[in-house]
Order: C-alpha cells, then sequence, then structure tokens
C-alpha cells in the first residue's frame, strides 16, 4: 500500500492494531536511519606552490587530511609551501576558501546538516 493510502487508512480508521503499529515501526525505522546517516563527506580541491622555485599543482584530499605538496625542491634550505584551498560539503551549499601550510592537518570544522 502507497504511503498515502496508508495514511489515508489510517486516518480513517480503517487498519488493524496489527497494521498500525507495523505502520509505527517501520516510519520509526525509516526516521532512524535519516537521523543516524554519516554526515556528508567535505573534500578539498586546493593548489600548492612552492616560494622557493615558483612549482607548484593541484590536489584533491579528504576532511581531516594531514597535506604534504611531496616536493622535493632544490633551492635554498627547503621549500616554503603555500596551499590556497576550497573546501565544499558534497551535500551541497556550503563551502570554505582558506590558505594552509604544507603538513598541516586541514579539517573544514563543519557539521553538515542537509540543506545547509
Amino acid at each position: 500500500m502507497a504511503a498515502r493510502m496508508q495514511d489515508k487508512a489510517r486516518t480513517n480508521g480503517k487498519l488493524s492494531p496489527q497494521q498500525l503499529a507495523l505502520l509505527d515501526a517501520l516510519t520509526a525505522l525509516a526516521q532512524q536511519a535519516v537521523t543516524s546517516a554519516p554526515p556528508a563527506p567535505v573534500t578539498w580541491s586546493a593548489e600548492w606552490s612552492c616560494g622557493a622555485c615558483g612549482d607548484g599543482g593541484d590536489a584533491q584530499f579528504e576532511d581531516g587530511t594531514s597535506v604534504a605538496a611531496d616536493h622535493d625542491c632544490g633551492q635554498g634550505d627547503g621549500p616554503e609551501i603555500g596551499w590556497e584551498g576550497r573546501a565544499e560539503c558534497s551535500a551541497g551549499g556550503w563551502s570554505l576558501d582558506t590558505d594552509f601550510a604544507d603538513g598541516e592537518y586541514v579539517e573544514s570544522d563543519h557539521h553538515c546538516a542537509t540543506g545547509q
């Protein structure tokens, strides 16, 4: 029976006590599935650049990743890698643009609420 028909049958008193109990259990399970679903992942897309030689590149990674450019610079004492990044929630509607340093643990501090 379709959801609308079940609601109408409930309203009209046409469901048995057993059917009402099953319908209530299914509704509770559906609500639990929605509230216990894992949050949508936040992904980062970023560009890095070396302050010593000017080399650079792109990367994508998950929220909470320790980032590194994997760049062996032959200039000076070592590269000063800087990142310009953008985090986005796959549920849509939220993003963050920020700068960070090589080797940093990057987290958006975004706690997803669907539709945010």
